[in-house]
């Protein structure tokens, strides 16, 4: 929607800007991907993801995913706040 720009397929808005720094390391992405697709189905949460491209570390980070209204995304104009995913450790950073 026009008034809350989402991030393109295979392309996520902030995590370059965000990823690895250290002043974003208390944000946290609480939920599991069960959670996550159960969220989408029943409406409750906004998300995008897709693969990492140049960043892709083979058996480490592989995928993005960008959470609408996360409390870190303090950026008015974009309300998405984007975590990699690790594959082998299956968690987002």
């Amino acid at each position: 929607d026009e008034e809350n720009p989402a991030p393109a397929p295979g392309k996520p808005l902030n995590l370059t800007a965000t990823w690895r720094d250290p002043k974003y390391a208390l944000c946290i992405q609480p939920y599991t991907w069960r959670q996550l697709l159960q969220g989408y189905k029943d409406g409750t949460l906004t998300f995008r993801t897709g693969g990492i491209g140049g960043l892709l570390e083979e058996d480490g980070y592989e995928a993005w995913l960008c959470l609408k209204d996360h409390f870190c995304a303090t950026d008015h104009t974009n309300p998405f706040f984007c975590f990699a995913y690790h594959e082998a450790k299956q968690e987002f950073s």
